[in-house]
């Protein structure tokens, strides 16, 4: 608070005298200021001063710069002028070409909002005024420090990047390779990018470097790529498809699909053959999103049969149903094959022969001890799973000098998947007692010893050699018919063959002679070998042979009785579940070069069963040109007949049924046709069960935002290359596909989910761009 001597002491500002405006002195360019009674303006000047006193007045008068002005400059005298002057005087502003003077470029800048005012980017500080301030700002002591610290900095920048860059402009060129690589390598870890597909990536940009400036001008983004895939790939490979299966024959799998985020998918997946090419295509038309609420038998037709109305695919080209033959999925989809039948009179239901021979495995494992299957499931994650225990197993297998240390895991899987797992398990049979018998000692762990007990037990051994034995033709066949190649006309030949090695190791030599299939047959102990006759396999056969030294004759016998009934479940099996006594298939053998081409048969007698196949297949067709076109198939190829025999089954039949007349006519239109329907005939449903590895891939943890529509197009893309044995390097890219890189085609709007179903997304993944559900919504 301030005290009346404080205020005393304050000298008091003199203000404008009205005798100054009399005095003929100055009284032409002096005025007052009227928002101020303590200052005077000076007109000539345009300027304000203090009213200190007259003397001031006449030391103004006198100043070299009033002068000048006097001189140089004309004024009004009007009063008003002033306040006008006063209201249009402002500070300079920030002009755009003080950015280009070569003093200044390197820290002056403008600032946003305030054009009044510069900043000076070494400083890092702001400034108000014109030219003049930007000149004494750059004059200035600690500019000038500052100034030099960065152009200092920059030189050290500079040297070091033009060090790296003579460094490796010197280097040898394998030096410079090996850098790239070495880059291109932390890349690949930095990005978690698998390391199978290091190789492909960088053959892919060795393909576009070919032309830099395309490379140099890409641009691809998350919500790009998502667009090009949804909007412009998948759409094209589904036309390219339906197209052609809107007029031909084909086959449909079935199957329903869990992903990874439990939504529920319908595979609508199709094999075919391309007409023009005569190729077999096994493809993937559409994932379709399942309502996980309703999905019961009639729902699942009616969303399939909906999609083939908007497909404008006609429903009676179906020639045939794949599906699981499992109790479960057989009552599941009956509804379904049930509607299939009414609608499409030909339509042939196969069961995959691969599935069925897995669950005939299966049951026929019924008769090993349970704890087989439980130790091998359990061995192999209580040593995989734990760091010390693993080390331990592999210094042991060095010992043992097993070097493949890779020991598969087993899971809740049929045991026809673990043939594999059970060869691994018996090489390092000693290598996993020793690990087993180390973690009880140093750990002390129950589980361990638990499956120590197990291992010991003379009879776990026995049954692992008896099963890698025993699975080994049970796994050849799976892998036969696990082929886009037509393998149907061999099903009849290799069940017959799979029934025969089974029984050859429990039948007597005279049963196996006259073999009739009826269960009867299999359970009947006059049938039997004598139970030491039993074939187990070799390295089986000297192991029990060790137990019987040993003293285990009542052990012994049990495993061979047990191996006795896994044998006979498995033939009933065997019958039971696998078309094995099927009309239809049988007569398809006759397709096979050593029937088709040959002279030495009743050509008319197996006319009559191809007339049988082309009924089953076509219905009607022309049976007069069939007679003729297969009765010359024989006479045509004479000199071919050796070779054609060296083809697999569609190479074979593509190089006779591509024969012309010289008119360009077909010489077989009506074999064409028939053949096209058989060979469309499906081996198995492993190329639908491939789709949930698809889905795994593509939908993961990390990717789980990813929307149905991108799920299903990546998964359609995907099949398609796949299917025509195509890469992203060589597949090929038409102006269709160009025609849809615009931008009203490519970021097409979807609609939006409901908002009880939205996910939160960051801006980072972007909005969800799905493509077109179906083949219409890219017609323009």
């Amino acid at each position: 608070m301030e005290t009346s001597d404080d205020t005393e002491k304050k000298k008091v500002k003199k203000t404008f005298p009205e005798s100054w405006l009399n005095n003929e002195e100055f009284n032409s360019w002096v005025r007052r200021v009227p928002y101020d009674a303590t200052l005077f303006h000076c007109l000539v000047c345009s300027k304000n001063f203090n009213c200190s006193s007259l003397s001031h007045v006449k030391r103004h008068a006198n100043s070299m710069q009033h002068k000048k002005n006097l001189t140089e400059n004309t004024f009004c005298s009007d009063s008003d002028k002033i306040i006008l002057k006063k209201k249009s005087f402002r500070k300079k502003l920030f002009r755009q070409q003080w950015l280009d003077v070569d003093e200044f470029r390197p820290w002056l800048s403008e600032v946003p909002n305030d054009p009044s005012s510069f900043s000076c980017k070494i400083c890092a500080k702001v400034v108000s005024g014109g030219l003049s301030q930007i000149h004494r700002h750059g004059k200035s002591v600690m500019h000038k420090t500052n100034f030099e610290k960065y152009i200092q900095m920059k030189e050290d920048e500079l040297n070091d990047e033009l060090n790296v860059l003579n460094n490796e402009e010197h280097m040898l060129f394998e030096d410079q390779k090996k850098i790239a690589e070495i880059r291109y390598a932390a890349l690949i870890a930095e990005k978690t990018i698998p390391l199978e597909t290091a190789k492909i990536i960088l053959n892919f940009f060795q393909d576009i470097s070919k032309n830099p400036k395309i490379l140099q001008s890409m641009c691809m983004g998350r919500t790009k790529c998502s667009n090009i895939i949804s909007n412009v790939l998948c759409p094209i490979e589904m036309k390219r498809v339906v197209k052609i299966i809107q007029n031909v024959k084909f086959s449909i799998f079935i199957d329903e699909t869990l992903s990874i985020s439990k939504e529920k998918w319908l595979t609508f997946h199709v094999r075919y053959v391309n007409p023009d090419t005569l190729e077999v295509h096994s493809q993937l038309i559409k994932l379709m999103d399942i309502d996980t609420t309703d999905c019961s038998e009639e729902k699942l037709f009616n969303t399939f049969e909906y999609e083939m109305w908007k497909l404008e695919i006609p429903i009676s080209n179906i020639i045939a149903l794949t599906c699981d033959s499992t109790s479960e999925s057989s009552e599941k989809h009956f509804f379904f094959k049930k509607r299939l039948e009414e609608l499409c009179e030909n339509i042939i239901i196969i069961s995959c022969p691969c599935h069925s021979v897995t669950l005939a495995m299966n049951n026929a494992c019924i008769n090993i001890p349970e704890t087989c299957e439980d130790f091998a499931k359990k061995v192999a994650s209580c040593i995989t799973n734990n760091c010390k225990r693993n080390y331990i197993f592999r210094e042991f297998s060095d010992c043992f000098q097993e070097r493949n240390y890779i020991l598969l895991k087993l899971f809740d899987m049929r045991w026809l998947s673990h043939h594999m797992y059970i060869k691994k398990l018996i090489e390092f049979w000693d290598a996993i007692e020793c690990v087993l018998s180390e973690s009880i000692t140093s750990e002390n762990i129950k589980s361990g010893e638990n499956l120590l007990c197990v291992m010991q037990s003379v009879d776990t051994k026995a049954y692992l050699l008896f099963l890698q034995y025993s699975l080994q033709p049970f796994t050849t066949f799976s892998a036969f018919f696990q082929s886009v190649e037509t393998r149907l006309p061999f099903l009849q030949s290799k069940l017959l063959e799979l029934l025969g090695k089974i029984c050859s190791n429990f039948l007597k030599s005279e049963i196996l002679d006259e073999l009739d299939i009826q269960l009867p047959i299999f359970n009947s102990t006059d049938n039997h070998k004598p139970l030491v006759d039993i074939e187990v396999g070799k390295e089986c056969e000297d192991y029990l042979n060790q137990l019987l030294n040993d003293g285990y004759t009542d052990e012994v016998a049990t495993i061979r009785q047990n191996c006795l009934q896994f044998y006979i479940t498995a033939a009933e099996e065997i019958c039971e579940k696998l078309p094995i006594n099927n009309e239809f298939l049988s007569t398809l053998s006759i397709l096979l070069p050593d029937v088709a081409l040959s002279n030495k048969i009743d050509r008319q007698a197996v006319f009559d069963t191809l007339s049988f196949i082309a009924k089953t297949m076509l219905g009607t067709f022309d049976e007069d040109n069939l007679r003729k076109e297969w009765s010359s198939i024989s006479i045509d190829f004479i000199t071919e007949k050796d070779y054609l025999r060296k083809l697999n089954f569609d190479d074979m039949w593509k190089h006779i049924l591509q024969s012309r007349y010289s008119t360009n006519e077909l010489k077989y239109p009506v074999l064409t046709s028939l053949l096209n329907s058989i060979r469309t005939l499906p081996n198995s449903n492993v190329d639908p069960e491939k789709i949930l590895s698809f889905l795994i891939d593509t939908k993961t943890k990390k990717r789980n935002k990813l929307s149905s529509s991108a799920v299903n197009a990546t998964c359609v893309v995907k099949s398609a290359l796949k299917s025509r044995k195509e890469t992203a390097l060589n597949m090929d890219v038409s102006t269709e596909h160009l025609s849809l890189m615009t931008s009203d085609k490519l970021y097409l709007k979807c609609l939006k989910k409901p908002k009880s179903s939205q996910l939160q997304t960051t801006d980072e993944e972007g909005p969800d761009t799905a493509g077109p559900s179906f083949i219409n919504d890219t017609q323009t």
